[in-house]
């Protein structure tokens, strides 16, 4: 009886290290994918403020006009501590350099802000005083089509009645008599 309940432990035991192990493997891949998820959402997040800044010429155009590794994570949907694990502790010094380098390259203080923003301005005046021109132009064109149609159309008219009266004319100088026929007045 001994034996039987030693060969029962023996395969609860080993019943219970598969089942740890089993438990073990899942949790160390489950790790593994939610470290590549939180990689994957940094790294579209790191992308999409770039594209924000190209579409604005320079300017970030939310947090104050500033990139910071906060912004990158609210960007992504993750919480402020998502990158102070130790197994991100790598990838975050990666983001960190990504945002010093992003915040080389974007306008950032009063000034320079103003300068880019009063260039923008400058620009639109200009494509608005270009469109404006071209407005008046066409408005000038129509304007004098409209007179140009009237005038062709009273014309057309006078011209019309003129063919009518000739018409009428010409048809009682061609019709001539047949002799021996009867005048049909």
């Amino acid at each position: 009886m001994a034996r039987r309940k030693a060969a029962d432990q023996e395969t609860q035991s080993a019943s219970a290290d598969a089942a740890a192990a089993r438990i073990g493997n899942e949790g160390r891949r489950v790790s593994a994918q939610r470290k590549l998820s939180t990689r994957e959402r940094c790294e579209a997040a790191m992308r999409d403020i770039q594209a924000d800044v190209e579409a604005n010429k320079g300017i970030y155009p939310l947090s104050d006009g500033r990139i910071t590794l906060q912004e990158v994570l609210r960007r992504a949907g993750l919480s402020s501590a998502a990158l102070e694990k130790r197994h991100h502790h790598d990838f975050k010094a990666e983001v960190a350099d990504w945002v010093a380098g992003a915040n080389k390259r974007i306008a950032r203080g009063a000034r320079t802000i103003r300068k880019v923003v009063t260039e923008r301005v400058d620009e639109a005046n200009a494509e608005i005083k270009a469109i404006r021109q071209a407005w008046t132009e066409a408005e000038l064109e129509y304007v004098d089509g409209r007179g140009e149609l009237a005038k062709l159309t009273t014309e057309n008219a006078a011209l019309a009645r003129q063919v009518q009266q000739l018409q009428a004319e010409l048809a009682g100088r061609n019709v001539i008599p047949m002799t021996g026929a009867k005048d049909p007045r």
